[in-house]
């Protein structure tokens, strides 16, 4: 049974696994079963692969369980690895084991196209609307 002391801890732990709030960063669908559906990532470290255990699942046959991770390594940069997939991970047409990303780079997953964005968000990102007594 969990304690409220230990159920904080765990929310505390989440919490600080977020990502920065200053970066928007999702990966893109752009050829697969889902295209044009978009996964904003959340925290610092997100797996991807068909699984249910996987973060991001992706329902395509050429994609192992766990396929890979990206890992947010700060300074707004992301990491690729991939987790040991049978079919491999493929950054910009190139194998990749490991690899930092970039905006717009582009991951193949089996037969899955997904493209990586990372934006700035500024402090015009968010409106809000303040009601003035008169």
């Amino acid at each position: 049974m969990v304690d409220d002391r230990e159920r904080t801890q765990q929310i505390n732990r989440h919490e600080l696994n977020r990502l920065p709030t200053s970066i928007r960063a999702a990966l893109v669908v752009l050829e697969g079963k889902v295209v044009g559906d978009e996964f904003e990532l959340k925290t610092t470290e997100t797996t991807v692969g068909r699984g249910a255990d996987a973060d991001m699942t992706i329902d395509d046959k050429g994609a192992s369980r766990l396929h890979f991770k990206l890992v947010f390594s700060g300074s707004d940069r992301f990491e690729l690895t991939d987790l040991g997939s049978t079919n491999g991970t493929v950054v910009n047409g190139k194998n990749a084991q490991q690899v930092a990303l970039a905006h717009g780079d582009k991951i193949l997953v089996g037969g899955t196209l997904l493209q990586f964005i990372i934006e700035a968000r500024g402090p015009t990102d968010k409106i809000y609307e303040i009601e003035m007594e008169s």
